[in-house]
């Protein structure tokens, strides 16, 4: 892509917040563009490097495309590097052994292991110093940022509004969650709407028409493409990169960390428990897709046992479309992945209970649906198969054994009404043209 002015390369610079997730999103879009972009990964938030697993299929095909990488160093200042790889020694390198000087009681402790800390930093930034960037450097007016505008009112963001003043950003949600609430804009959303122009690519126009409404933005800056992702040319390319799958059956599960809110471990491991039951019966392996942010995953070994790993359960960084494509059924906690399976055909149990829990735990699931009852979006929109317990889930799994296409047509039908068939295209041309 050149500058008609210059004649130099212009970048597009994917914003990597709020998590990973966002790749997936925007991944067949930068794939389609090919090496007419040279594409830059940026990323402000001093944790989210952690979270590019070397063995996730999405982070490999990433890799393929990247021409720089920029990122911030907590505490040390923002860096460049020529792969996600390097990155990550760097950020290694400034903040090793630092989580080891962390609190302390008393001014002067903590003012002594806030030295030590900074220390390390800049013992790192000296060692890489030839990696050591500005912001204003590497962001000039004309570049092309892609991302998903939403999270960019990140407080990791505040120093980067300045520098987006002369940018084209053009934004795709990170989730495919049905309906959001119409909050709104944030200060820094605001500040950001400053930008040469803010495009925004919707997933229905059910969406469309509340960006219209939440920034005041005219229709021809907000496009209704659908789920990128879900462009069946992009699921093939995606199934053909995988891995030929060694079970011609499975019961898929997409996991999720447990946490103090609306997943409690002792609730995680009561599911576990029922998806093993179920596979142990039906003499279906299990295959776990962890999450990025899982990185503790000795609860499935004590579910399902470390001494029947490889035989009759295993886990996974394969994307879904390779992992689950082989699946009777797939079985999620709180997960957009859903979505994903109910493109490929495949029907999906949300197995998760939210009875009982304080209501602010689980407020913010159902994002703009008003239901009587907390469950998630994906519930409330029909987009997935309830099961708060043990017996619901069992009858579940009676139903899709019995009349697995009527469950696929009728979950099939509830993604219609909130997403529109994928437009790739239409992103490509008005980012390149």
């Amino acid at each position: 892509m050149l500058d008609k002015k210059s004649g130099h390369r212009k970048k597009l610079l994917l914003v990597l917040l709020p998590n990973p997730g966002i790749i997936d999103q925007w991944l067949p879009v930068i794939d389609r563009m090919g090496s007419r972009v040279d594409l830059v990964l940026f990323s402000p938030h001093p944790s989210n490097l952690y979270q590019l697993r070397d063995d996730d299929q999405m982070v490999k095909i990433l890799s393929s495309h990247i021409k720089r990488v920029v990122f911030r160093v907590d505490g040390v200042g923002w860096f460049h590097a020529g792969t996600i790889k390097k990155a990550k020694e760097i950020n290694r390198a400034c903040v090793k052994g630092a989580r080891f000087f962390r609190g302390g009681n008393g001014f002067g402790r903590r003012y002594v292991l806030k030295m030590i800390r900074l220390g390390i930093g800049w013992a790192g930034r000296l060692r890489f110093r030839r990696h050591v960037t500005d912001i204003n450097v590497e962001i000039a007016a004309g570049d092309k940022i892609i991302g998903d505008f939403g999270a960019f009112n990140e407080t990791c963001m505040e120093d980067v509004v300045t520098a987006l003043s002369g940018c084209d950003i053009y934004s795709l949600d990170h989730g495919n969650v049905p309906v959001r609430s119409g909050e709104g804009p944030a200060a820094l959303d605001q500040s950001l709407l400053n930008a040469s122009s803010v495009n925004f690519y919707a997933f229905s126009e059910r969406p469309e028409k509340n960006y219209r409404a939440r920034y005041s933005l005219p229709k021809q800056q907000i496009g209704v493409v659908g789920i990128p992702r879900h462009d069946y040319a992009w699921i093939s390319q995606v199934q053909k990169l995988g891995k030929v799958q060694e079970f011609s059956q499975c019961i898929y599960v997409v996991s999720r960390p447990s946490n103090k809110t609306y997943h409690p471990v002792d609730r995680k491991i009561l599911a576990l428990r029922d998806i093993k039951e179920v596979a142990d019966r039906l003499g279906l392996p299990v295959v776990i897709r962890s999450h990025p942010k899982e990185f503790q995953e000795s609860v499935f070994f004590d579910v399902f046992g470390r001494q029947d790993y490889g035989r009759n359960w295993v886990t996974t960084q394969e994307h879904s479309y390779c992992a689950g494509r082989n699946a009777v059924f797939a079985v999620v906690f709180h997960s957009g992945v859903c979505v994903d399976m109910t493109r490929i055909g495949v029907p999906t149990i949300e197995r998760l209970n939210l009875e009982g829990l304080p209501s602010h735990h689980t407020a913010g699931l159902s994002c703009g649906f008003d239901t009587a009852e907390p469950m998630t979006s994906y519930l409330a929109a029909g987009l997935v198969l309830p099961a708060r317990s043990r017996v619901e889930f069992l009858a579940q799994v009676e139903r899709v054994l019995s009349d697995r296409d009527g469950v696929v047509t009728e979950l099939k039908e509830a993604y219609a009404k909130y997403f529109s068939e994928p437009n790739i295209q239409r992103i490509v041309d008005e980012i390149l043209y």
